[in-house]
């Protein structure tokens, strides 16, 4: 499978027994239904992903990058997670499968209790 947003070939990552998708060159992860709800409920989990540095700084274009699911070739919709509305990720309308950029899911797995107040607040 090829990644949605570079198109590079995805690379089979597996942790315990979830299988996922992961793309060499922009490190995004590819998650088919309940994948990442398994690997957001095992310890250590985060370790699939490609921590981010330095979170991106705004530049206030707001580009927004269409991308097609690589399975259905369906455009994909850009979702923010309700408790942690700072993270945007791709989900296909017809499989439910998501894309979560490099970091995504280590920020996910991070729920701190600045996020928490955050989700109130929203």
């Amino acid at each position: 499978m090829n990644c949605p947003k570079c198109s590079s070939e995805m690379s089979i990552i597996k942790y315990d027994y979830v299988q996922i998708d992961k793309c060499p060159t922009c490190n995004g992860i590819w998650f088919d239904l309940m994948e990442r709800e398994d690997l957001l409920e095992m310890k250590g989990s985060e370790m699939i992903d490609t921590p981010v540095l330095q979170k991106p700084v705004e530049t206030g274009s707001n580009v927004e990058v269409k991308i097609n699911c690589p399975k259905c070739n369906v455009k994909m919709h850009i979702l923010h997670d309700i408790l942690q509305n700072q993270i945007e990720y791709e989900q296909c309308g017809s499989c439910r499968d998501i894309f979560l950029d490099k970091g995504e899911f280590t920020d996910l797995k991070d729920f701190s209790f600045e996020d928490f107040y955050r989700s109130l607040k929203a």
